[in-house]
């Protein structure tokens, strides 16, 4: 959330929220974090295989209507 916020903040300002690093992006990415059982619970998918989860979340994100 905290990641969610700053981006957001330089968003407003009209500021790059790139480049990152690696460990910020795997701390703070779900589609990195698939294996992950918080990421699970949160997509309704607990004991989930990854891939099944990173599908699920795939195609979330492909009807996602901002």
């Amino acid at each position: 959330r905290e990641r969610a916020q700053t981006v957001a903040d330089l968003r407003k300002e009209r500021k790059f929220t790139l480049p990152t690093t690696i460990a910020l992006e795997n701390a703070t990415n779900p589609f990195l974090r698939v294996e992950d059982p918080s990421v699970k619970a949160a997509m309704g998918m607990k004991g989930a295989d990854p891939f099944a989860v990173f599908a699920a979340m795939r195609e979330r994100k492909n009807s996602f209507a901002a």
